[in-house]
């Protein structure tokens, strides 16, 4: 059992609980397609507890669509990707600063 002194009651039933109420790879799955439509978390978690009867909380449908994204994107953050596909199409201008403080476009 749980001994010891706590300021709040203990919970009667695992509902919200992550570590009771992982996320299985089916869910994982379906999360997956949701954020590849651009679903809100929101709604990806009250579709989540309507399909499965579960109650999962907000921290697991962002946790886990960060690990999607992360994936998706090679392994980088979405903004050293977004720099990097910047670079790829040259939107970025080489500019150098003179004391003056005018700047100089190099070509």
């Amino acid at each position: 059992g749980v001994r010891g002194f706590h300021n709040h009651k203990l919970e009667l039933y695992s509902e919200g609980s992550s570590q009771r109420n992982t996320l299985t790879r089916e869910k994982k799955e379906d999360i997956k397609k949701m954020e590849a439509s651009m679903t809100q978390p929101k709604r990806m978690r009250k579709s989540l507890n309507d399909n499965y009867d579960d109650h999962h909380n907000m921290k697991q449908v962002y946790n886990e669509t960060s690990k999607v994204r992360l994936q998706r994107l090679g392994g980088i953050k979405p903004m050293q990707w977004t720099l990097k596909e910047s670079q790829k199409l040259e939107y970025f201008v080489e500019c150098e600063f003179n004391i003056d403080r005018h700047t100089n476009q190099q070509a």
